[in-house]
């Protein structure tokens, strides 16, 4: 089969997708050449890449494999209408939920510290500040309580924080086996959002939580709570953003995701406290190793004729 990687520089994952699939021609392409790629692929993994109506009108396409989670760039509909699976691979079991949340420690640490202060008080001979906070005992919410989040409060839970779980309805909270401290819903999070020093966003992609976190709520957060976002850019209102950091509503915040991939360095959210990382969430070793395998897994399922798991799509093959 040939299986087209939809984004060029990424040679290690490239590398570890062709050790587990060696009787495959595993390729990269730019993301604009995309629907060039797909008249030649039986696969397609997308990353950034977007797969439209047209891409899948491809005749030769059996397979829309995410390396990881995010579909959002995906056109499902016309999936469907083509007859082309479209799975992804969760974030639990693989690795990836595990750095996620690891790296959202690292969040948290930098924050609360004013490690991007500390550093300038450093280069000016300036010892003794500037002042942080901790994380031990703090308030945590942690808003999408599915793999990431988990993984996120089985490690706060040595920090002895306190976690507030924000759930989407009350079936989901409901179903949860593993839960936080506390447990609430979307529509209670208003109530709530005031009693955190960090809010982290980990829901999923999609346009059902565009725009999730808007002014409605920074204005109800403290003005020493600190926001991160390793879900999507766009659950996040950037104009809200912009206008909470420069009014002060919030002391800071932690972006591995943005409204546009790549995003502009020099862009006005940068003048403030805000530290930023070009969607490196599960960019580690086990976890590329693990996504990897699962999308070997797949590949090899559809290869025998089998659906393969985590499917987007809903078509009777």
């Amino acid at each position: 089969m040939k299986i087209t990687l939809c984004v060029k520089g990424y040679k290690k994952i490239l590398a570890c997708l062709r050790s587990k699939l060696p009787k495959d021609i595993v390729e990269e392409c730019a993301p604009e050449k995309t629907d060039e790629a797909a008249l030649k692929s039986d696969v397609l993994i997308p990353v950034i890449a977007p797969i439209t109506q047209d891409i899948l009108a491809s005749k030769s396409l059996k397979l829309v494999q995410q390396f990881g989670v995010g579909l959002d760039t995906v056109d499902i509909e016309a999936a469907n209408k083509n007859k082309i699976f479209v799975a992804n691979v969760p974030s639990g079991g693989t690795g990836n939920a595990e750095s996620v949340a690891e790296l959202t420690i690292g969040y948290m640490i930098m924050l609360s510290r004013w490690i991007n202060d500390a550093q300038s008080w450093f280069r000016d001979k300036k010892f003794g500040a500037p002042l942080g906070s901790n994380i031990w005992k703090s308030t945590v919410a942690i808003i999408g309580y599915g793999d990431i989040g988990k993984a996120l409060q089985r490690r706060l839970s040595g920090f002895e924080a306190k976690t507030i779980g924000v759930f989407r309805d009350q079936n989901s909270l409901s179903k949860a086996i593993q839960k936080p401290d506390r447990s609430i819903t979307f529509d209670q999070l208003p109530e709530l959002i005031g009693t955190a020093d960090f809010i982290i966003v980990t829901v999923s992609g999609g346009e059902a939580n565009y725009n999730l976190i808007n002014k409605n709520l920074f204005r109800l957060m403290k003005k020493s709570a600190f926001l991160i976002n390793v879900s999507r850019g766009k659950t996040v209102s950037y104009a809200d953003l912009l206008d909470a950091l420069d009014k002060k509503t919030i002391a800071g915040a932690a972006l591995d995701v943005f409204w546009s991939e790549p995003f502009d360095p020099n862009d006005k959210l940068f003048n403030y406290n805000v530290i930023a990382t070009p969607h490196i969430g599960g960019a580690t070793d086990l976890s590329l190793d693990g996504i990897s395998q699962e999308v070997a897994n797949n590949i090899n399922r559809v290869r025998k004729g089998l659906k393969p798991n985590n499917l987007a799509t809903s078509f009777l093959p």
